[in-house]
Protein backbone atom coordinates (compact mmCIF):
# COMPACT_ATOMS: atom_id res chain seq x y z
CA UNK A 1 0.00 0.00 0.00
CA UNK A 2 2.87 2.59 0.98
CA UNK A 3 5.01 1.81 -2.68
CA UNK A 4 1.83 3.06 -4.40
CA UNK A 5 1.56 6.72 -2.70
CA UNK A 6 4.47 7.82 -3.77
CA UNK A 7 3.70 6.58 -7.67
CA UNK A 8 0.18 8.17 -7.40
CA UNK A 9 1.92 11.75 -6.19
CA UNK A 10 4.65 11.63 -8.95
CA UNK A 11 1.72 11.13 -11.58
CA UNK A 12 -0.18 14.14 -9.86
CA UNK A 13 2.43 16.33 -9.76
CA UNK A 14 3.70 15.47 -13.60
CA UNK A 15 0.17 16.31 -14.69
CA UNK A 16 0.19 19.02 -12.89
CA UNK A 17 3.17 20.38 -14.02
CA UNK A 18 2.11 19.54 -17.93
CA UNK A 19 -0.73 21.49 -17.56
CA UNK A 20 0.67 24.54 -16.61
CA UNK A 21 3.26 24.28 -19.18
CA UNK A 22 1.94 26.71 -21.99
CA UNK A 23 3.85 27.64 -25.52
CA UNK A 24 5.74 30.59 -25.65
CA UNK A 25 2.79 32.38 -28.23
CA UNK A 26 5.71 35.12 -29.60
CA UNK A 27 8.73 33.29 -29.34
CA UNK A 28 8.53 29.85 -31.55
CA UNK A 29 8.89 29.62 -35.79
CA UNK A 30 6.39 32.42 -37.93
CA UNK A 31 6.95 29.68 -40.97
CA UNK A 32 7.70 26.13 -39.79
CA UNK A 33 9.82 23.17 -41.30
CA UNK A 34 6.49 22.59 -43.72
CA UNK A 35 6.98 26.24 -45.23
CA UNK A 36 3.16 27.15 -43.80
CA UNK A 37 2.65 30.70 -42.44
CA UNK A 38 1.55 30.35 -38.69
CA UNK A 39 -0.80 32.03 -36.46
CA UNK A 40 -2.08 32.50 -32.82
CA UNK A 41 -5.88 32.73 -31.91
CA UNK A 42 -6.50 35.55 -29.52
CA UNK A 43 -10.04 36.98 -30.48
CA UNK A 44 -12.26 33.48 -31.34
CA UNK A 45 -14.85 34.33 -34.20
CA UNK A 46 -18.28 35.30 -32.29
CA UNK A 47 -16.85 37.27 -29.12
CA UNK A 48 -17.98 40.29 -27.86
CA UNK A 49 -14.85 40.72 -26.23
CA UNK A 50 -11.27 41.73 -27.61
CA UNK A 51 -9.05 39.28 -26.49
CA UNK A 52 -4.91 40.54 -26.20
CA UNK A 53 -2.02 38.11 -25.67
CA UNK A 54 0.27 39.76 -23.14
CA UNK A 55 3.81 38.15 -23.88
CA UNK A 56 5.38 39.08 -20.51
CA UNK A 57 2.60 36.74 -18.75
CA UNK A 58 2.02 34.45 -21.76
CA UNK A 59 -1.87 34.89 -21.25
CA UNK A 60 -4.75 35.94 -22.93
CA UNK A 61 -6.49 38.86 -21.54
CA UNK A 62 -9.86 40.23 -22.11
CA UNK A 63 -10.32 43.68 -23.84
CA UNK A 64 -12.35 45.99 -24.73
CA UNK A 65 -16.50 45.14 -26.40
CA UNK A 66 -16.77 45.50 -29.39
CA UNK A 67 -20.59 46.18 -30.52
CA UNK A 68 -21.09 43.58 -32.78
CA UNK A 69 -19.53 39.83 -31.94
CA UNK A 70 -16.23 39.90 -34.28
CA UNK A 71 -16.50 38.48 -37.46
CA UNK A 72 -13.91 36.28 -37.38
CA UNK A 73 -10.76 34.91 -35.65
CA UNK A 74 -8.29 37.93 -34.92
CA UNK A 75 -4.81 36.53 -33.95
CA UNK A 76 -0.84 37.53 -34.60
CA UNK A 77 1.79 35.89 -36.64
CA UNK A 78 4.18 34.85 -33.77
CA UNK A 79 7.45 35.89 -33.89
CA UNK A 80 6.63 38.93 -35.70
CA UNK A 81 6.75 41.66 -32.76
CA UNK A 82 7.95 45.09 -34.44
CA UNK A 83 7.93 47.14 -31.11
CA UNK A 84 11.47 47.99 -29.81
CA UNK A 85 9.58 48.37 -26.15
CA UNK A 86 9.31 44.91 -24.20
CA UNK A 87 6.14 46.89 -22.63
CA UNK A 88 4.06 46.93 -26.39
CA UNK A 89 3.65 44.20 -28.63
CA UNK A 90 3.08 45.06 -31.69
CA UNK A 91 3.28 41.92 -34.11
CA UNK A 92 1.43 40.95 -37.35
CA UNK A 93 -1.83 40.70 -37.08
CA UNK A 94 -4.56 38.40 -38.99
CA UNK A 95 -8.08 37.60 -39.72
CA UNK A 96 -8.65 33.87 -39.60
CA UNK A 97 -11.81 33.05 -41.80
CA UNK A 98 -13.00 29.69 -40.13
CA UNK A 99 -15.18 28.64 -37.92
CA UNK A 100 -14.68 30.17 -34.03
CA UNK A 101 -11.13 29.05 -32.43
CA UNK A 102 -10.13 29.69 -28.98
CA UNK A 103 -7.64 32.00 -27.85
CA UNK A 104 -4.18 30.22 -28.33
CA UNK A 105 -4.99 28.04 -30.77
CA UNK A 106 -1.95 27.55 -33.00
CA UNK A 107 -2.56 27.20 -37.00
CA UNK A 108 -0.84 27.37 -40.08
CA UNK A 109 -2.57 29.53 -42.67
CA UNK A 110 -2.53 31.00 -46.05
CA UNK A 111 -2.56 34.92 -46.26
CA UNK A 112 -4.97 35.57 -49.23
CA UNK A 113 -5.31 39.40 -48.24
CA UNK A 114 -4.12 42.52 -47.04
CA UNK A 115 -6.59 45.13 -45.12
CA UNK A 116 -4.71 48.65 -45.26
CA UNK A 117 -6.19 51.11 -42.98
CA UNK A 118 -5.29 53.91 -40.46
CA UNK A 119 -6.61 54.02 -36.59
CA UNK A 120 -5.76 57.01 -34.63
CA UNK A 121 -3.70 58.15 -37.65
CA UNK A 122 -1.47 55.37 -37.28
CA UNK A 123 -0.98 53.18 -40.39
CA UNK A 124 -1.70 49.20 -40.02
CA UNK A 125 -2.66 46.73 -41.76
CA UNK A 126 -4.38 43.44 -40.69
CA UNK A 127 -4.22 40.02 -42.80
CA UNK A 128 -6.69 37.87 -44.13
CA UNK A 129 -6.15 34.33 -44.26
CA UNK A 130 -7.55 31.10 -44.20
CA UNK A 131 -6.29 27.64 -42.68
CA UNK A 132 -4.39 25.99 -44.23
CA UNK A 133 -5.81 23.00 -43.26
CA UNK A 134 -9.10 22.72 -45.42
CA UNK A 135 -11.17 20.82 -42.85
CA UNK A 136 -10.66 23.81 -41.05
CA UNK A 137 -11.96 26.37 -43.89
CA UNK A 138 -15.43 27.64 -43.86
CA UNK A 139 -15.57 26.87 -47.56
CA UNK A 140 -13.52 25.74 -50.37
CA UNK A 141 -11.40 28.87 -50.40
CA UNK A 142 -7.34 28.99 -50.47
CA UNK A 143 -6.81 32.28 -52.90
CA UNK A 144 -8.04 35.33 -53.27
CA UNK A 145 -9.64 34.89 -56.96
CA UNK A 146 -12.06 31.98 -54.84
CA UNK A 147 -12.89 34.48 -51.97
CA UNK A 148 -13.52 37.05 -54.19
CA UNK A 149 -15.80 34.59 -56.27
CA UNK A 150 -17.69 32.77 -53.56
CA UNK A 151 -17.95 35.56 -51.23
CA UNK A 152 -17.51 38.92 -52.39
CA UNK A 153 -19.29 40.86 -49.30
CA UNK A 154 -16.67 39.40 -47.27
CA UNK A 155 -14.41 42.31 -47.86
CA UNK A 156 -16.99 45.06 -47.38
CA UNK A 157 -18.42 43.34 -44.51
CA UNK A 158 -15.13 43.31 -42.62
CA UNK A 159 -14.56 46.98 -43.60
CA UNK A 160 -17.96 47.90 -42.20
CA UNK A 161 -16.98 46.34 -39.02
CA UNK A 162 -13.76 47.20 -38.32
CA UNK A 163 -15.22 51.16 -38.80
CA UNK A 164 -18.68 50.77 -37.05
CA UNK A 165 -18.28 47.84 -34.64
CA UNK A 166 -14.81 47.06 -33.61
CA UNK A 167 -12.84 49.06 -30.70
CA UNK A 168 -10.73 50.55 -32.77
CA UNK A 169 -11.32 54.14 -33.26
CA UNK A 170 -10.95 56.53 -35.94
CA UNK A 171 -10.58 54.06 -38.84
CA UNK A 172 -10.11 55.20 -41.97
CA UNK A 173 -10.03 52.35 -45.03
CA UNK A 174 -7.31 52.35 -47.46
CA UNK A 175 -7.81 49.05 -49.75
CA UNK A 176 -7.12 45.70 -50.23
CA UNK A 177 -3.73 44.57 -51.32
CA UNK A 178 -3.41 41.14 -53.33
CA UNK A 179 -1.82 37.44 -52.11
CA UNK A 180 1.54 38.63 -53.56
CA UNK A 181 1.90 41.90 -51.85
CA UNK A 182 0.66 40.38 -48.71
CA UNK A 183 3.58 37.80 -48.68
CA UNK A 184 5.86 40.49 -49.37
CA UNK A 185 4.63 42.80 -46.56
CA UNK A 186 4.92 39.80 -44.09
CA UNK A 187 8.63 38.46 -45.49
CA UNK A 188 9.68 42.17 -45.49
CA UNK A 189 8.89 42.35 -41.32
CA UNK A 190 10.11 38.77 -40.82
CA UNK A 191 13.43 39.58 -42.55
CA UNK A 192 13.49 42.71 -40.03
CA UNK A 193 13.20 40.60 -37.26
CA UNK A 194 15.82 38.15 -38.18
Amino acid sequence: MMKRKPFALISFLLIVISACIRPQYDNFSSIGEDHYLRMVIETPAGNLNCVHFHPSSNSFIQGNAFQKPAPLNFGFIPSSNRSKSAQEFDPIRVMLLSNSKPSGTILKIIPIGMLQFAASGKQRVLILAVPADPSHRKSNINDEAAISMTEPSIFSILELWLKNYSAIPDVIIYGWADENITWNYILDVLRLKS
